[in-house]
């Protein structure tokens, strides 16, 4: 019988360790609906400035718009230029965000409100 509320115990804590890091941490990522030129860690870089731009780290909702795009060739992208809807903290904002091809061939990014 010993042995039995230790683990239960053991396994309690663990739940509530998962559950204060959940909590801690934002609570995820924010739901994305629409259209983008992004990959995931694009994406992620720039919503990073956009929460700054936006003053909160728990934005609810993303809803991306491709404006206009250009590419260089068939599978390289010039230029995009995206507006992003974003609602969290009781707020919803715009923002344009300007993707271009850098020189280490990558891509940059500009992000202003709208």
């Amino acid at each position: 019988m010993e042995s039995l509320r230790i683990r239960f115990a053991g396994a309690c804590r663990s739940t509530l360790l998962c559950i204060l890091a959940l909590s801690l941490c934002g609570c995820g990522s924010p739901r994305f609906a629409g259209e983008s030129v992004s990959d995931p860690v694009l994406r992620r870089d720039a919503l990073r400035h956009v929460e700054v731009l936006h003053q909160c780290r728990q934005l609810r909702q993303v809803s991306p718009e491709i404006l206009g795009f250009q590419l260089d060739s068939p599978d390289s992208l010039a230029f995009a230029r995206e507006r992003w809807q974003v609602s969290g903290c009781g707020r919803r904002s715009s923002y344009l965000l300007d993707f271009h091809k850098a020189a280490d061939s990558g891509v940059d990014f500009r992000v202003s409100a709208e």
